[in-house]
This record gives structure tokens, C-alpha cells and sequence, in this order.
């Protein structure tokens, strides 16, 4: 949220109607299923979620970065910014609770990063996917997740000649 807007912690707008919810503002956001992994931090954006019996739904839209500024814009006759360089995040996640001492959780988030400068170009696109678990009997509780993360960046001809496309890989347990 900050850099983006006006220097601002947090101004949100939080809705609630029946089993559903929504905040939209400049909010802290966390990933929740996999203890911030992913990201946790102040973004201009919307949260939802809906509840449907023992079924959560919800999303997260964050624009993390409004433009790269281009150092001197006015040598390359542009403005500074443009409509395709900046970063969006977007989350999709369901949690069902099978009994009061089960439950599943799965999360997906896309982080859209556009790179362009009026000459050249650079695409990264990154998946954070996986499932949390939450198990309890007596005194004995095991919850686990496991993040796996994947995606590449994409250069035009003149971004970086002669680079090769990177791909990602990763994963947390």
C-alpha cells in the first residue's frame, strides 16, 4: 500500500452481509494457509470470503506495484509509466472442516509481474499452491501445509539478448 497511494498503514472499508464478507482498502494481507510464506504485507486491494455450510471460500486481489518508474522518462519521450508494468496478485483458497478435529485447506496465487520500459519487455508470472491440514485428538494436534511454487520470467528480444527464460521452482513442507 505504501508508494502506491498516499503513505497509508491501513484504510479499508470491511462489509459483511449474511456468510459473506469483504474488506477493500489498503489492507495487511497474509497468505493464512502457509504462515505468510507466500506474502504478508500491506497492499492496496480486496479480500473476500464466503461461507457455505462447513465450506470457506475465499479470494485476495492486490495490486502490489502501480508502474516502474523509468530513469530519465523524458530521454525516452515517455511519461515514466505505462499500462503494462505493473504487479498484481490474485488468491483463490477453500477450507472444509470434516469434523471438529479435521480440517483441509488449499490455496492458488498467481503473482502477475509486468516489466515495460517503451522498448523492451519482461514477463514473470508465479503460482504459490498447496495444502494445509489441521488434525486434533485429545491432547495430540499435528497441522502441516505444503507450499509448492513454480512459474518463469519471459524476455522479449531486446530485454536481455542472448538471456535464456528462467523457470522457478520450489517447495515448502
Amino acid at each position: 500500500a505504501d508508494g502506491i497511494n498516499v503513505e497509508t498503514k491501513n484504510m479499508y472499508l470491511d462489509l459483511k452481509f449474511g456468510d459473506t464478507a469483504a474488506k477493500i482498502g489498503q489492507q495487511t494481507m497474509k497468505d493464512g494457509l502457509y504462515e505468510g510464506i507466500a506474502y504478508f504485507d500491506d497492499f492496496s486491494g480486496v479480500t473476500v470470503s464466503h461461507k457455505i455450510g462447513d465450506t470457506t471460500l475465499g479470494a485476495h486481489y492486490a495490486k502490489v506495484d502501480e508502474g516502474n518508474d523509468i530513469y530519465p522518462p523524458r530521454a525516452y519521450g515517455l511519461s515514466g509509466k505505462s499500462d503494462w508494468d505493473d504487479t498484481d496478485f490474485y488468491t483463490f483458497q477453500a477450507m472444509h472442516k470434516f469434523s471438529d478435529s479435521f480440517t483441509m485447506q488449499g490455496s492458488v496465487t498467481f503473482v502477475d509481474e509486468n516489466d515495460y520500459d517503451g522498448s523492451d519487455s519482461a514477463t514473470s508470472d508465479l503460482f504459490f499452491y498447496g495444502p494445509r491440514f489441521d488434525f486434533s485428538t485429545g491432547n495430540f494436534n499435528i497441522d502441516g501445509f505444503l507450499v509448492m511454487q513454480s512459474g518463469g520470467v519471459e524476455y522479449d528480444n531486446s530485454y536481455a539478448p542472448g538471456t535464456k527464460d528462467p523457470d522457478y521452482e520450489g517447495f515448502v513442507l
